[in-house]
């Protein structure tokens, strides 16, 4: 088997909401394929939190404006989209709403610090401001939706969006930013080992340290879903352990068209790649909820096909 020496990771700077990492020596080449699958998976695949629908009343005439609002419902709508949320796994399952009323606020500009949020919601940046009210005792009132997701997903492609509500454009990653650089690092006398320079910059919801070890655990359950294909039990064995739960071949091979399931079900596991009970068993309940159109009525679905078929799917702590 090909002898590799394992890198040294370091924090080399730390700052709110930014990290950077030091990660050497890498093999010849290697600092460009970690550097640019870490950056991938931290900006396409991290849970993250997200305004995904809105509802202001009472709308005007033209339905372009709200009364007793200064601001017109697109503008509100794009200040809605600036915001930063960070919540619990539990509270957003099937989505929660915050609210706005008039109560008590006067004229004066109203930012998201006002929004009513139920415990376990939090909002990033308080000070953005959301719209300002025409008049003392307006009877207007805003609800947004929250829900939990991965990477961007356009209003028109929001499927559970509630009939009295609009939906909105959904960036849900939790890292604004990723930079990574190459340098030329020395191993005796070779000097042609990579060193990797990573920078992250998330939006404060999770710590770049988080950040950069869930995207690390993402490429592993990737890479040795690859490393077990062909292998039986006495090579992987040899191979050392595995991450996730180990499968007699005919479940790890057994289809999830043959568990049952609602055709929405199977066609969200599908986009995200999970085809089988092996893979599905692998998958934490907190990254099945973060699929698109997969919410807490399809991991109920699956958890009782699974288990009328003989698998048990092992609890997952938060992340």
């Amino acid at each position: 088997m090909f002898n590799i020496q394992l890198p040294q990771i370091e924090e080399v700077e730390r700052r709110e909401n930014y990290g950077r990492f030091r990660i050497e020596p890498l093999e010849p080449g290697w600092g460009h394929t970690l550097g640019s699958s870490l950056r991938r998976i931290l900006l396409s695949s991290l849970l993250g939190a997200a305004v995904t629908a809105i509802r202001v009343e009472p709308l005007t005439e033209d339905m372009a404006g709200v009364e007793g609002v200064q601001e017109d419902l697109l503008d509100i709508m794009l200040n809605v989209k600036q915001l930063r949320l960070k919540a619990k796994t539990d509270v957003l399952q099937g989505g929660t709403r915050l609210t706005l009323r008039p109560d008590g606020l006067g004229t004066r500009p109203l930012t998201a610090g006002d929004l009513e949020m139920p415990d376990g919601v939090e909002v990033i940046n308080p000070e953005t401001p959301l719209f300002t009210p025409a008049s003392e005792g307006g009877h207007w009132e805003l609800e947004l939706l929250v829900e939990q997701g991965r990477g961007y997903v356009a209003a028109d492609e929001q499927m559970n969006t509630p009939a009295d509500m609009l939906p909105l454009d959904a960036s849900y990653t939790p890292i604004m930013r990723v930079d990574y650089v190459i340098e030329h690092t020395r191993v005796g006398q070779n000097v042609d080992y990579d060193r990797l320079l990573l920078e992250i910059n998330t939006d404060g919801s999770i710590s770049p340290e988080d950040a950069l070890s869930q995207a690390s655990r993402i490429l592993t359950r990737y890479a040795n879903t690859i490393a077990n294909f062909g292998q039986d039990e006495g090579e992987m064995a040899e191979a050392g352990p595995q991450a996730g739960p180990t499968l007699a071949d005919e479940a790890a091979n057994l289809p999830l068209d043959s568990l049952g399931l609602s055709v929405r079900t199977v066609n969200a596991l599908k986009r995200a790649n999970i085809n089988t009970v092996a893979q599905a068993l692998a998958v934490s309940d907190q990254e099945l909820m973060g699929l698109r159109n997969f919410g807490q009525k399809s991991l109920d679905e699956l958890k009782v096909a699974l288990s009328a078929h003989g698998f048990e799917k092992p609890e997952t702590p938060e992340e």
